[in-house]
Formats: structure tokens, C-alpha cells, sequence
């Protein structure tokens, strides 16, 4: 969303679509270019502004230029299925589960519905709407542009909880919106729900995770000191021992560094290893009774017969899929 939010929104561009902010601004206007008061009434009902033609010949080409911005949000969201984190993933795909467990009458447009109100009221709208606070740009958006985001947001929420737009009149010239995209992003909302169970790969994950050495992972630096700061601020409830190997670790690395500017904030390849457990590697040889020790060969065992027989069938058998 990062160039959708820094470049197609204009700073300067005036996208109000309220009919009655419109007619109130109409009239403002006209007074100040002719140095007279307006022929037309103010504190009109939404029903006069709508009908107002004026109003309408401004509203129209705002109107094609937020669906323009909307639908490019929208496609840009839905080719993206892959890079949705796991977490939100899985989640979605529970509550796609527990809808058809608790309430089985429920139609696919009622679960598709919930799962896309979750999934864009916790995580792609606030984003949107503050886009400062998600590091999308640089500085707060203008207060146009920060409208036209707010818009944005609630016609990707409208999509998904398709409210009724009697108590609203003035957005149903963006109802064709709605149309148009409900099968697209109900298709893009159960495709967000096709992911492996979590409980599945779980454990063989940690036994393969302990016994590697090469764990590389990409990160941000703001990213880096943001868990160090909240290590810091919950060591008592994390690490309660004095010994812990965790409260050790934060000892020595002291205070978290600030949060960087965005413009510096650069991504990194950070290589994930333990020195405890080199250092009880480093103690083996003269002292394999060590329970550390032990422990760390005992949780190590499985992992190379479970890939031997996950390549080699298991000498015939069904093998063991290990990720």
C-alpha cells in the first residue's frame, strides 16, 4: 500500500463527496468571487443538496476519481493473498471454521462478510486511515488527503459488511463499486483462508528449528529495537529468574536504542543463533552430564531420521513431511 498511499492521493486534491459540505463550499465560494451574498439558501436538507446541479457537476468527476483510487487499493489488496502474514491467515481461516460450526445455516456471504470486516477494520484500514503510524509515508497526510483515506477505508469496509445505504443517500452513486467487486473479494477472503492448520506442523516445526544453524530472518531496524524495548518492559513477567537466560541477555544489551526516522529505518538480514547453546556445545566434550546438554541432544534426535524418512519414504513406507 506504501506508493498507493504516497502517490495516489494527491496532497492538494479536494475529493469531499458529502453533498452538503459540497453545497456549503459552492456557496462560500460564490461569494467570495462575486462579493455578494448567494441567491441560495444555506442550512439546506441533504435531499436539496443532492438535487442542487451544481452540486452534482462537482460531486461526478470526484466521485469517478475516488472509485479510481478505491479500486486500485482494492486489486492491489487482492494480488497480495500471498504476502498476508500466516497469523492473520490462520485466524481468518478459524473464523471461517467456528461460523460454519456454530451457525451451519449461515450462507457463504454472511462468513465471507465477518472474515473481510475482521480482516480490514484490524489490519488494512487503520493503515490506511494513519498511514503516518504504519510508516507508509513520512509525515501526517494533508487534511484532503486524509479525507479521501477515510473515504477509501469506508468504502473497502461497505464492501465487506455491506451495510444499508438508506441512512446514507449521498454514497449510492458508489454502490457500482460494491457490484462490481463482492465476487472478486469474496474469491481473494476464502483464498485468505486457505492455509495449513496450525496445530499440524507445529511441533515437527520446533524440532527442525532447534536443529538448525543457518535461521536467517529479514528486519527492520525500528523493527529490531520496537521487541527489545518490550522485552525490557515485561522482563519481570518473561524472565522472573535472576539466571534467566533471557534477563541475561538484556542485562548486557542495557537500554533499547530510539526509533529511527523512516527515511533511515533500513531492513537487514538478522542470523538467528543462541550463545548458550554454543557455549554448552563448547563444554560438551568434558561435560556430557550436564542436563543443558543433554537436554539440547535429546530435542535434537528426531529431526535426522524424520528427514531421512521424509526423502526416503521410511523404507517404503509413507513418509514424514517435515517443513
Amino acid at each position: 500500500l506504501n506508493s498507493l498511499v504516497d502517490h495516489g492521493v494527491d496532497e492538494d486534491d479536494n475529493l469531499e463527496c458529502n453533498p452538503l459540505k459540497v453545497y456549503e463550499q459552492m456557496l462560500n465560494d460564490i461569494e467570495t468571487s462575486t462579493g455578494r451574498d448567494a441567491d441560495l439558501p444555506r442550512g439546506v436538507a441533504m435531499e436539496v443538496a443532492m438535487a442542487n446541479e451544481m452540486v452534482q457537476a462537482i460531486l461526478r468527476p470526484r466521485q469517478e476519481r475516488v472509485l479510481a483510487i478505491t479500486q486500485g487499493f482494492l486489486d492491489t489488496l487482492m494480488a497480495s493473498v500471498a504476502q498476508v502474514p500466516y497469523g492473520i491467515r490462520w485466524l481468518s481461516r478459524q473464523i471461517r471454521t467456528l461460523m460454519k460450526e456454530k451457525f451451519p445455516e449461515a450462507g457463504e456471504e454472511r462468513t465471507t462478510s465477518l472474515i473481510g470486516g475482521f480482516f480490514l477494520l484490524r489490519f488494512v484500514n487503520p493503515a490506511i486511515v494513519t498511514p503516518q503510524a504504519y510508516m507508509l509515508i513520512h509525515d501526517k497526510p494533508s487534511n484532503n488527503a486524509r479525507k479521501t483515506l477515510t473515504l477509501v477505508a469506508k468504502l473497502l469496509q461497505n464492501l465487506a459488511n455491506k451495510p444499508n445505504l438508506q441512512k446514507e443517500p449521498h454514497m449510492k452513486p458508489f454502490e457500482t463499486f460494491n457490484t462490481t467487486n463482492a465476487k472478486p473479494f469474496s474469491d481473494f477472503l476464502n483464498q485468505l483462508c486457505e492455509c495449513e492448520d496450525f496445530w499440524e506442523s507445529l511441533e515437527m516445526d520446533q524440532y527442525v528449528a532447534l536443529s538448525r544453524t543457518d535461521i536467517n530472518i529479514q528486519i527492520t531496524l525500528n523493527e529490531i529495537f520496537n521487541v527489545h524495548e518490550l522485552l525490557r518492559r515485561h522482563v519481570s513477567e518473561l524472565a522472573p529468574e535472576e539466571d534467566d537466560q533471557l534477563k541475561v541477555i538484556l542485562n548486557d544489551l542495557g537500554a533499547a536504542p530510539a526509533q529511527m526516522p523512516r527515511s533511515e529505518n533500513r531492513s537487514t538480514q538478522l542470523q538467528l543463533f543462541s550463545r548458550f547453546e554454543q557455549e554448552a556445545a563448547d563444554l560438551s566434550a568434558s561435560n556430557t552430564g550436564n542436563p543443558r546438554i543433554l537436554y539440547s541432544n535429546v530435542r535434537n534426535s528426531p529431526v535426522s531420521p524424520a528427514r531421512w524418512m521424509g526423502s526416503n519414504g521410511g523404507g517404503g513406507g509413507p513418509g514424514v513431511r517435515v517443513r
